[in-house]
């Protein structure tokens, strides 16, 4: 972070004309005014999301909304709290230049006679493309005698802006575009880390799994359309036991297949139907710390479990239903390291949580958008202190405590940095980085904690 400063270390003074007597008086060292404004600033810098609109001369400019609360806290820090005769026109509360992408926060109208009128402007830099501002060169202005005046020649450059709404995590990077040479995907899906934090995909519409380091480098591939022992037929989801051996659900096969890490097939079971060991349509897989396996038997509405060499061990579910316990087309599924099971219960559009035998511990959600709520959930994962991260249909990710209480989410429809196209695949480190299988953009995600 650079601060510019002004030429000058002189006070600032605002007469009121007509009446002889001060009306404003600020008097500010630029250092000490430099630090109250950047303690404000990254005390809470990040934001909601980038809304990409057409700005002057045709430039995408990105507008950061949740910037408004940026401004809230600079105003509560600089600003007094009371603000006598506000104009009524517009020019008091926050207002955004839609040709700019500027936010400012005004108070007054500017007008000798009836106020005074003192303003914070942030103003994006740096457009970069269709996304927009890149968040790396912010400007926070302070014009004490008002916009249509001269400001106070101090700015601030802010570094890192973040567009996510919360304070727990930053974007990091994404790789992959639609295709099928190596590092590419067709609508990429289940997710995975080894212990050594190499990432596994489901790479759905390409009949394959790919290893990547957690940087996105490739690695390896194995697979192609089939059902021989090392062919899939859409792919859904990836596991890995504590041997770092990979376990893929072959959903078009109905079967389990295990491979060691570098992608060498040994063993696989599984088929068609609704008995024990049978699949229809299955889509989530996950491996307990007893190397026990889960499988979520979509269609068949059920999850069943299994030991580490695929003999059956016991079910639930079963049926279609809204009842506790019962299922409707469960996806995504993962296990706590107390080896409770939760459930992305698909069009019941809530999580259900087990213990290890099925037995019904609690749920949480409902259709919709709002905090808590899902349309529907595709995927769900559990870090190393309980919590709860999701990803739905509402294009975002959210995380819950691990009694399914709401904590923050972040997340949008759209193909830039931080927005989603029906994401389906979720994975947490146990360092808490996130990556995300952003499905229909063909690509993976990765977000780091702060």
């Amino acid at each position: 972070m650079n601060i510019s400063q002004p030429k000058s270390n002189s006070q600032f003074k605002k007469i009121k004309n007509n009446s002889g007597f001060l009306l404003v008086e600020i008097i500010l060292s630029i250092s000490l005014f430099a630090i109250v404004v950047l303690g404000a600033v990254t005390g809470i810098l990040y934001a909601q999301k980038a809304q990409v609109n057409a700005g002057a001369n045709n430039r995408a400019v990105a507008i950061a909304e949740d910037s408004l609360e940026i401004i809230r806290n600079i105003r509560s820090t600089i600003f007094s709290s009371t603000v006598p005769n506000c104009s009524q026109e517009n020019r008091c509360g926050l207002q955004r230049d839609n040709n700019t992408g500027a936010w400012s926060i005004v108070e007054g109208n500017g007008d000798d006679n009836s106020g005074f009128h003192r303003s914070v402007l942030i103003q994006p830099g740096n457009i970069n493309g269709e996304c927009g501002v890149s968040y790396n060169d912010i400007t926070v202005e302070i014009w004490p005698n008002g916009v249509d005046k001269e400001p106070v020649s101090l700015s601030t450059q802010l570094t890192n802006w973040n567009i996510l709404n919360n304070p727990f995590y930053t974007f990091s990077l994404a790789w992959g575009r639609n295709g099928s040479e190596d590092g590419n995907f067709s609508y990429p899906k289940g997710i995975i880390a080894d212990s050594l934090g190499n990432i596994y995909v489901a790479d759905s519409g390409n009949h394959r799994i790919e290893k990547f380091d957690s940087s996105g480098t490739f690695i390896t591939k194995w697979g192609s359309y089939g059902s021989g022992d090392t062919q899939f037929i859409n792919p859904s989801d990836v596991a890995i036991d504590s041997s770092d051996n990979v376990f893929v659900l072959d959903g078009g096969n109905r079967q389990v297949k295990e491979f060691d890490s570098s992608g060498t097939f040994i063993t696989k079971w599984g088929s068609s139907g609704s008995g024990n060991g049978q699949f229809n349509n299955p889509k989530g897989i996950t491996i307990d710390s007893s190397d026990n396996i889960y499988v979520a038997d979509t269609d068949n509405n059920r999850i069943q479990e299994f030991d580490s060499s695929g003999t059956f061990i016991t079910k639930w579910g079963g049926i279609w239903g809204y009842n506790n316990g019962q299922l409707k087309s469960p996806q995504g599924i993962s296990v706590d390291y107390s080896n409770n099971i939760y459930v992305a219960d698909l069009y019941n559009y809530r999580i259900q949580k087990f213990d290890s035998s099925g037995n019904y511990i609690t749920q949480w959600g409902s259709g919709g958008s709002g905090d808590g709520q899902f349309n529907p959930v595709y995927d769900v994962t559990v870090d190393s202190l309980g919590n709860i991260y999701t990803v739905d249909g509402n294009n975002r990710i959210q995380k819950f405590d691990s009694s399914g209480n709401y904590i923050t989410k972040f997340g949008e429809n759209g193909s830039c940095n931080g927005q989603f196209s029906s994401p389906q695949g979720i994975l947490v480190t146990p360092t808490g980085d996130l990556y995300i299988s952003d499905t229909n953009n063909h690509r993976i995600q990765k977000f780091i904690p702060k």
